[in-house]
């Protein structure tokens, strides 16, 4: 069929159509990047992050801490970077369960962890990309725990779960055996502040900080 238009307008409308699907291309796939990388970069702040929770309450003469997102900032807090939102914990009625696959399940008041052997040891906290922290970490190793229940055969790793059950965290049976591997109530020598954990958190030697519960209400052997 004649277009009635001349071979150069042709040409010119050719060359304009080429140009016009290069540069969709050009913004499709600038967009796939774009989302990606920001994928990339939510994925590891949530991990670092380690438990952006809920609000919860704080007591009228607290600060409530600052909850870090994209471009956000992690405040210093003796010795330590805030992460996440703190949980309301009664120490009266708190205990740290232990369950699962175990011969006796544990249900411990703080008091009586701190009446176990305290083990005090120098452990760097890292969250890739985001920041390093390091310090004395005052707590029990997670081996004496276990061996206090007795771990049935055929059990693998273990979950910690935060008191308000909305995080938690896995590592294996043989990665909690080593060195600096405990369950802390404090650091520096101080207790662990509300917004750190208290009253007991995870501390995990050169695992990275999203494996560092804190608020600890539970550890499930599986």
């Amino acid at each position: 069929m004649t277009t009635g238009l001349p071979a150069g307008s042709i040409n010119i409308i050719n060359k304009i159509n080429i140009t016009d699907q290069a540069m969709k291309q050009y913004k499709r796939s600038t967009l796939h990047l774009f989302l990606g990388l920001f994928g990339f970069a939510l994925a590891a702040l949530v991990g670092c992050s380690a438990q952006n929770q809920a609000t919860a309450n704080i007591a009228p003469d607290e600060t409530p801490p600052a909850i870090s997102g994209i471009g956000g900032s992690y405040p210093l807090v003796e010795g330590l970077h805030v992460t996440g939102t703190p949980v309301d914990i009664g120490i009266e009625t708190y205990r740290l369960k232990i369950s699962g696959a175990v011969n006796t399940p544990l249900s411990l008041a703080l008091e009586e962890i701190k009446a176990m052997e305290a083990q005090r040891e120098f452990v760097v906290l890292d969250c890739p990309g985001f920041f390093t922290d390091e310090g004395t970490w005052t707590g029990v190793r997670i081996s004496d725990l276990l061996d206090r229940a007795g771990v049935k055969p055929g059990a693998e790793q273990l979950k910690f779960v935060a008191a308000d059950g909305k995080y938690s965290a896995n590592l294996t049976l043989e990665e909690v055996m080593g060195e600096g591997m405990l369950i802390a109530y404090a650091f520096e020598d101080k207790p662990l502040p509300k917004v750190h954990g208290y009253p007991l958190r995870v501390v995990a030697k050169d695992q990275q900080g999203n494996r560092w519960v804190k608020w600890l209400g539970e550890i499930l052997v599986q």
